[in-house]
């Protein structure tokens, strides 16, 4: 069903989501990683740049284990910004 949704989706309307949805995961990530002392920030840019696929998973679930929920706090802020909008006029 998923898939056929987006499928009926315009292109322009397929970008649109995207972009969302890649700027969601970099402000989350973005979030998280400022609040990582720098011990663990040098970590982190090490195990993304060299690490495992085992390293980078043990990271994450170690220091991103909030990442689900942060991720949907973010949305709903945007959500909530995007209705606020729809209330003024251009």
């Amino acid at each position: 069903m998923e898939q056929n949704l987006l499928n009926s989706l315009s292109p322009e309307t397929k970008k649109l989501l995207l972009n969302l949805y890649n700027s969601l995961i970099e402000k989350t990530t973005l979030q998280i990683y400022n609040n990582l002392d720098e011990e663990i920030k040098g970590d982190f840019v090490r195990i993304l740049n060299s690490g495992s696929e085992k390293e980078k998973e043990e990271f994450l679930k170690k220091y991103f284990a909030d990442f689900k929920n942060l991720f949907w706090k973010e949305t709903k802020k945007i959500i909530s910004e995007i209705k606020s909008l729809e209330n003024e006029d251009f």
